[in-house]
């Protein structure tokens, strides 16, 4: 009673709880639902044979999991089996393990006759789909050489029993969600008790810390594709290559492509000439759509960018691509670009990193001064006290505080704000054009709000 209360209380403010048990992790609340892994999709993978399909993490120690467990000899088979004969579903391996919680991640509850009748008609509905063809999919995820089950496992089950092959969807590796990452954190204070578990989780993340190596664009996306290099989605931005239109984007590719516009039309009264032969540095490129999509306008691009994926795959898509982009998959460094000349630099949501969101201010300052004092123009991108890659501050004007920075650190004084991108819904970001054009200044109004530091 106290529990249904809790999880009541807990659905309403939109929180979970974890708890150890003698069995393994309980969850209060727990925040993942079906109707959640549709926009978790990566692709799909058309029909695979039911009986390959494998029962996922279930939080329950190595004395009781079932992880690995293959559908077709599962308790979720055996319950099918029940359902098929009409008989009682009390006797059923299924229902002892619900009673006792020792089925999956879920608090004990009995099968009473209200869940029966449910799971009579469920498994009903589930023939009558068969019959007519139209089957419902079941959501699964790779990991190791297993083909995981993350949503489905009733319907993979009665689908194994009646000897149908499943339309299968894979979904982004569990451990990308921060949810499932806080379930494993919790099962690895307790390495002996979750040592099954613990053991396929690590499939993933050696994976995921293995370096890249690609030898074509069709590569890096068939690598992308199963091996996302995000945490929400294939790649960061999108890219202008068609190769890569299908893949999900973590940040919001709309304001992605915003920015570009922006940083277009500014350039464009800036240069009176378009991107022809113009050299763009470019410090923390990520995947590389701004640097592709300049050199595709004609730019010779240098590009800094450390990230272990798209290090890797930055070279590649330049020389496949065969456009003027000069890779450097390692962190900026200062002395690198000493005695050459730029005639824009770009810091889009960079300097925070340099900066390790405040706490190394000093190094990232002395990287804006020389990477300003090499180009005639900056396009500099910047968030406060919101999201991870923030600056923190203190004063409710922070666009005074980016400018009075950015006057500090640089040879420019004109600043003209371009607009506020929202690569995120809780987290906009200042983009600005730095330089000493004097058609390119804020309006009066603003810079006198400029100088307002409150």
């Amino acid at each position: 009673m106290i529990r249904r209360l809790l999880e009541k209380a807990f659905r309403r403010l939109d929180i979970a709880m974890l708890r150890q048990t003698r069995v393994g992790i309980k969850c209060l609340n727990q925040v993942i639902q079906s109707e959640l892994f549709e926009s978790r999709v990566i692709s799909d993978l058309g029909t695979l044979p039911a009986e390959e399909l494998l029962l996922p993490f279930d939080r329950l120690k190595d004395e009781l999991t079932l992880i690995g467990t293959p559908i077709s000899e599962s308790p979720y088979f055996g319950l099918m089996q029940a359902l098929q004969r009409g008989e009682p579903l009390e006797d059923t391996e299924y229902a002892q393990r619900l009673s006792r919680g020792t089925l999956d991640l879920r608090w004990p509850r009995r099968l009473d006759k209200a869940l029966a009748d449910y799971m009579r008609e469920r498994f009903r509905q589930t023939v009558e789909e068969v019959g007519a063809g139209t089957l419902r999919p079941v959501y699964v995820s790779r990991m190791g050489d297993g083909c995981y089950i993350a949503d489905g496992r009733h319907r993979a089950a009665c689908y194994a029993l009646l000897g149908v092959d499943p339309p299968c969807r894979l979904v982004l590796p569990p451990l990308s969600d921060s949810y499932i990452l806080w379930l494993h954190r919790k099962m690895s204070r307790h390495p002996r008790a979750y040592g099954k578990q613990l053991a396929v989780a690590d499939l993933v993340l050696r994976k995921k810390r293995a370096p890249r190596v690609y030898g074509s664009v069709a590569d890096i996306v068939r690598d992308w594709t199963a091996q996302p290099a995000e945490s929400s989605g294939h790649v960061y931005h999108p890219l202008p290559f068609p190769e890569f239109s299908a893949l999900k984007t973590s940040s919001d590719a709309s304001q992605a492509r915003r920015k570009l516009e922006l940083i277009e039309k500014a350039a464009s009264e800036f240069f009176r000439g378009g991107w022809q032969e113009r050299r763009i540095l470019d410090v923390g490129a990520n995947a590389g759509f701004f640097a592709f999509s300049l050199a595709l306008a004609g730019a010779r691009v240098t590009v800094y960018e450390p990230h272990p994926v798209y290090s890797a795959s930055g070279p590649v898509i330049a020389a496949e691509k065969k456009l003027a982009v000069d890779w450097r998959g390692r962190p900026f460094d200062p002395g690198e670009i000493r005695g050459e000349r730029f005639d824009m630099a770009l810091m889009l949501s960079v300097f925070q990193w340099l900066a390790a969101g405040g706490r190394e201010m000093e190094q990232a300052e002395a990287a804006l001064r020389v990477i300003a004092a090499a180009s005639d123009c900056l396009v500099f991108e910047l968030g406060f006290n919101q999201g991870r890659s923030s600056i923190p501050s203190r004063r409710l004007n922070s666009y005074a505080a980016m400018i009075g920075l950015l006057r500090r650190h640089t040879p420019y004084r004109r600043f003209k704000l371009l607009g506020k991108t929202r690569l995120w819904r809780t987290a906009p970001r200042y983009l600005v054009f730095c330089s000493n054009d004097p058609r390119f200044d804020d309006p009066w109004l603003r810079r006198l709000w400029r100088l307002c530091r409150v």
